[in-house]
């Protein structure tokens, strides 16, 4: 069966001068208002570096054009990935996090130009902002991202942030390194009101990823119309060389309000991390990119709530390298849906944030 899907392919975020030119880590969604607003870690010299800051644009037309993009976090560290979520009555939250300086130093494929900016920045960073803006940081918007409250520390790290409950409130499943620990746990938190977070439980890991060596990490979740969460987890090995089973996507389910969970299951052989969306349709849509050649964005979707998936759908497989990927999606108001992500416009181009608009394909 044919698994390409066929797409209307555009441009959200494109910066072709200068050398702060690299765009990565997208999220979308729709605005209280009924726009729609996506967000990413732009502005950087490459895949790692201390010049990351979160930036923002607008579509009014449903994802055909988008505003000049507004740079909302800015620290002093690398502001790196970065989620979108409405939620409550009327507000926004956007997540992003940041990496210690020694990571950001710690690159090796910097040009010796590049690294002596790279250094000559990060002397400049104190010891104090590095221990104040570290980790998760997130700010929120009370009046549609025309302005944004302080930035707070989130309890854990995802790349697409949190997700809406069937209340309104915030569930952010997520990783984090637990104080004396040194591994990443998977966690679920929920907030009311995006300042207080409540911890509700820890995935496990699944036999499979014990036995391999696996990391879970960049989970994404979301709750379905019965109670139940869903949750997708990049789960990865460090083996080398780069094989099928270092990349991929596992399930965890809880059927208690996040509190306890199943095993994770494996559901693909290669890509991640995933972004989960719930169509209208009642269709469950599961988006990742793919790092091993033909390198690209994929999908699965589900029509019985995640107990099976139809896998490995492809949006786009242009990719001039693996240096894409991490796709989120959002539903139009014709049904269509729109899917963000980052990749390469062509070889030696700098990473730009693409769109796909797409149909889900009949069964």
């Amino acid at each position: 069966m044919d698994k390409m899907i066929a797409t209307k392919n555009g441009i959200v975020m494109h910066q072709p001068d200068g050398i702060f030119n690299y765009f990565g880590w997208p999220s979308v969604t729709r605005s209280p208002n009924g726009e729609l607003l996506a967000v990413s870690s732009g502005f950087r010299l490459q895949h790692v570096c201390p010049f990351g800051k979160v930036a923002l644009t607008r579509s009014r037309d449903e994802g055909k054009t988008w505003s000049p993009l507004e740079v909302i976090m800015d620290t002093p560290l690398d502001d790196r990935d970065a989620g979108i979520m409405a939620f409550g009555n009327g507000k926004l939250i956007v997540t992003s996090f940041n990496n210690t300086r020694a990571v950001q130093r710690g690159i090796s494929n910097h040009t010796p130009e590049r690294k002596a900016i790279v250094d000559a920045y990060l002397n400049l960073v104190t010891d104090e902002q590095e221990a104040t803006y570290l980790g998760s940081t997130y700010r929120i918007s009370e009046d549609n991202g025309i302005t944004w409250g302080p930035i707070l520390k989130a309890p854990v790290s995802a790349p697409h942030g949190p997700s809406r409950m069937n209340d309104g409130s915030l569930f952010y499943v997520g990783s984090c390194i637990p104080k004396g620990e040194t591994e990443y746990v998977v966690r679920t938190f929920r907030s009311v009101d995006g300042l207080a977070w409540e911890m509700l439980g820890e995935i496990p890991l699944a036999q499979d990823a014990i036995e391999n060596g696996y990391t879970y990490c960049e989970p994404h979740g979301i709750q379905l119309p019965d109670g139940s969460i869903l949750v997708h987890i990049r789960a990865q090995t460090n083996s080398k060389p780069y094989s099928a089973h270092v990349f991929t996507v596992m399930q965890s389910v809880s059927t208690d309000g996040g509190r306890t969970w199943s095993e994770p299951v494996r559901l693909i052989e290669r890509g991640s991390p995933p972004h989960l969306l719930r169509h209208s349709s009642g269709t469950l849509i599961s988006v990742y990119g793919c790092r091993d050649k033909p390198f690209g964005q994929r999908v699965m979707f589900s029509y019985d709530n995640g107990k099976s998936w139809d896998v490995d759908y492809i949006l786009r497989d242009d990719g001039p390298s693996g240096d894409l990927g991490y796709p989120c999606s959002v539903e139009l108001a014709d049904g269509k849906i729109l899917t963000i992500y980052y990749q390469q416009m062509g070889e030696d181009k700098p990473c730009s944030i693409l769109s796909s608009i797409w149909e889900l394909p009949k069964k």
